[in-house]
């Protein structure tokens, strides 16, 4: 028989382990996933919830602050939108 060629067995394998250990490893990994996934669930939640909530809070601060300042709120939008003009103007270019 050439060296290089493997051999067989007729008789099944007798070490088991393996297989085994690998399927606890796996069980083990999705146990700590089914774990894990609603805490992370509830993470995202909580802070998708506060982003509204800041979110909120700004745009009531802004209406506030125009309906307090309409004219100066009216001159630095006119002069954001200039800045932005020129910036694209001259990429353009």
């Amino acid at each position: 028989m050439n060296s290089s060629t493997p051999t067989y067995s007729a008789s099944p394998s007798t070490d088991t382990t393996t297989p085994r250990k690998a399927t606890s490893e796996a069980r083990s990994i999705v146990d700590r996933v089914e774990e894990v996934v609603p805490r992370i669930k509830q993470s995202f939640t909580d802070m998708v919830e506060t982003g509204e909530e800041r979110v909120r809070e700004l745009r009531h601060g802004v209406k506030d602050s125009i309906r307090e300042r309409p004219v100066q709120s009216l001159l630095t939008a006119a002069a954001i939108g200039a800045l932005i003009g020129l910036v694209l103007g001259r990429s353009r270019q």
